[in-house]
């Protein structure tokens, strides 16, 4: 019991007022409480979350040089971290705790250029403050930018695309989940599992800060060492400041609705939405695939290598939450095929054609990407080890059936109150189970934009073209045989609609009979 009573909430009429515990209230704390503005909470919430954000990855940067196996789930600690704070404090600030993040609201108008700028400040004084923290704890910082081993492999632009790249995706599923206007359960843990996404992916290329607060926090952390040095953080910052204007860009392309613009249904808009939504969503997703592995071929015992699937399963997770709404997430030939061969007139021909080739070219292009990134260095598809093309056909059709089937289930079904904010969880997670259990026979591709991709990064150095075509085959007929279970499981779907299609057929009949007495 203190005579400045800070927690109860009683507020006095006048200094000297007993609050309800008995505790004389000060005029102490009516001051304090008219300091507590709408904004004073923003920038405490932004300062917090920032703050143990940074402090998060550099214990685990700081983990891993002492103890390499720690690294393992560094990013998943990092990304849950994030994750957390935004549900925590995004009803408050927002949970940006970014100032790409910020940057891509305001280009976006989703905050005003007051509070962003006053949040980008508070979000980088944070950043050094947290960096300063573990510096204290560990008694060292740690040197940012790529190390030499890194700058051995890679030119400083590649080292920069990666930044750019998934800060790009971690705005961009930040406006699509956290900003738009129709609410959801799932935007916390879509972003946080970007972190995931990208710091397996591209974690050994640039270290994955995808933050300006954490990339000048990390610079600052340095300084204070014999040879520590400083600068490349604005290197970092440029490219992380351009990935949000990408995004912004591309959230204004796919959700036009955002911006007032009424779309209708059929209109070239709603097309370039829906198109470019897979495209963005099948790209990066054949992109994590590339790196991942190719980052498992040049350092094959990094313990990094252990949560690679659980990284390619984060990309189809997050960007399955950020544009199902606007095109349904597809982003697989197989998962398009099937929902179309499903019979319930959620894929005309038209969109079956377009979003397959839309799909197929995003797998070109994020195969040509991260060729170039990784200094034009390939990967094949399988078989793997002592495997034949049977286990192959095996493992492909199994876990593309599984797939498939999962989307079908969870995400096309009416009735999908089980589902709403899971369904892609529950996706993301079907490349878990598949990746693990196969992808030491096939490589798990699951996917005809994968494999077409792989095959594509092959012929661009020269190497031959002819995999994805078998591995295709396995996943259209696992396709097929998805969508011939989901007709016997699912039999309200089929049955249900046609019996309330004859009732509403009957009700209009009688309607017009009664109005015709």
């Amino acid at each position: 019991r203190s005579p400045l009573c800070l927690l109860c909430t009683t507020v006095p009429v006048s200094g000297g007022a007993e609050c309800e515990f008995g505790v004389v209230d000060m005029p102490v704390r009516t001051m304090l409480k008219g300091l507590l503005t709408s904004t004073t909470r923003k920038l405490v919430a932004e300062f917090m979350g920032t703050f143990l954000l940074v402090l998060t990855v550099g214990c685990n940067v700081q983990a891993a040089r002492t103890d390499a196996g720690t690294g393992v789930f560094a990013a998943l600690s990092i990304g849950s971290l994030l994750m957390v704070m935004i549900y925590a404090l995004g009803p408050i600030s927002g949970g940006h705790f970014n100032p790409a993040v910020t940057l891509a609201c305001l280009c976006s108008g989703k905050c005003t250029v007051v509070d962003a700028i006053l949040y980008a400040l508070t979000q980088i004084l944070a950043g050094i403050v947290g960096s300063l923290s573990f510096g204290a704890l560990y008694g060292n910082g740690i040197p940012f930018g790529p190390n030499r081993v890194q700058l051995a492999m890679f030119m400083w632009y590649q080292v920069l695309a990666v930044e750019l790249l998934f800060t790009a995706m971690l705005c961009f599923v930040v406006l699509n989940t956290a900003c738009v206007k129709k609410p959801n359960q799932y935007f916390g843990l879509a972003i946080g599992f970007v972190i995931v996404s990208g710091g397996n992916a591209g974690g050994w290329i640039s270290g994955g800060a995808f933050n300006p607060a954490v990339s000048l926090g990390l610079d600052v952390s340095d300084l204070s060492s014999v040879a520590g040095s400083f600068g490349w953080s604005l290197s970092y910052i440029a490219a992380q400041a351009l990935g949000s204007l990408v995004a912004a860009a591309l959230f204004y392309v796919v959700r036009p609705e955002e911006f007032g613009v009424d779309v209708a249904a059929d209109s070239w808009r709603a097309w370039a939405a829906r198109l470019t939504s897979e495209f963005v969503g099948t790209f990066m997703l054949v992109l994590t695939v590339g790196l991942n592995v190719l980052e498992s071929q040049v350092n094959a015992d990094d313990p990094l290598n252990e949560a690679a699937v659980l990284g390619i399963a984060a990309t189809l997770m997050s960007m399955i939450f950020a544009i199902g709404p606007v095109s349904g997430g597809h982003l697989n030939p197989a998962v398009t095929v099937a929902i179309f061969a499903s019979g319930r007139g959620l894929v005309s021909r038209t969109a079956l054609g377009w979003y397959c080739l839309t799909q197929l070219v995003a797998g070109f292009c994020g195969a040509w990407v991260y060729t170039f990134i990784c200094d034009w260095r390939v990967f094949e598809l399988g078989p793997y080890g002592d495997f034949s093309w049977g286990g192959v056909t095996a493992a492909e059709f199994a876990y593309t059936l599984v797939l498939v089937f999962v989307v079908l289930s969870c995400a096309t079904v009416r009735n999908g109150a089980h589902t709403a904010d899971t369904f892609a969880l529950a996706i993301g997670f079907s490349i878990v189970a598949g990746g693990y259990s196969v992808g030491h026979i096939s490589g798990a591709a699951l996917n005809p934009a994968v494999a077409f991709g792989i095959d594509v990064s092959q012929a661009l150095v020269g190497g031959s073209f002819w995999k994805s075509l078998p591995y295709s085959a396995i996943h259209m007929l696992a396709s097929v045989a998805a969508a011939v279970l989901f007709w016997v499981t699912h039999e309200d779907e089929y049955e249900d609609g046609a019996e309330a299609e004859t009732a509403g057929g009957k009700e209009r009949e009688m309607s017009e009979r009664r109005e015709g007495a």
